[in-house]
């Protein structure tokens, strides 16, 4: 018998299953650089789109608190604006009928004065009856600006006269 072409048969077949192995191996390999390819492009454009999202959201933020940031930068004392918070201290007496002082004001300092941001505080003192100290501090409690008062102190004294003494602290931007 001759195994001649049993031979080359199972050579070819053998040959054939390589190739077809290597072209199994090579085809896979083509696959899964394109699935990982486009599982990135997924996670990029996922990502792009969480930032429109966000930035949408930001933008809808905006235009619906603008009204509010508008009043709010009415109510925050600007650097530049220091002086008339004290002329509008200083006038509360006129308009409650007592006597106002302010007896010191402590300033931005230069940290705060560079920053965004600080404060004013100042010591005031009115005298007068009681009903016009206690309207000086009910005026002083609604003034325009966002600002605390704390240390309110009130002493009689001769003559019937009413002090009041507190401490304001402003916000300034």
């Amino acid at each position: 018998m001759n195994n001649q072409p049993h031979k080359s048969l199972l050579t070819t077949a053998v040959a054939l299953m390589f190739l077809v192995a290597i072209s199994y191996g090579y085809i896979n390999s083509l696959v899964s650089t394109s699935i990982n390819h486009v599982t990135d492009m997924r996670t990029q454009i996922k990502a792009e789109d969480d930032m429109k999202l966000q930035a949408k959201s930001l933008s809808i933020l905006f235009n619906d608190t603008l009204s509010s940031r508008k009043t709010l930068r009415d109510h925050v004392l600007a650097k530049g604006k220091v002086v008339d918070l004290i002329v509008l201290v200083e006038s509360l007496g006129s308009k409650s009928g007592s006597k106002v002082t302010i007896a010191n004001i402590d300033s931005l300092t230069k940290e705060q004065a560079a920053s965004a941001s600080g404060e004013v505080n100042m010591s005031v003192t009115a005298t007068g009856s009681w009903s016009s100290v206690v309207r000086t501090l009910t005026l002083a409690e609604a003034l325009p600006y966002m600002s605390v008062i704390d240390s309110v102190r009130f002493d009689v004294s001769t003559g019937h006269d009413w002090n009041l003494n507190f401490k304001l602290r402003a916000l300034v931007i």
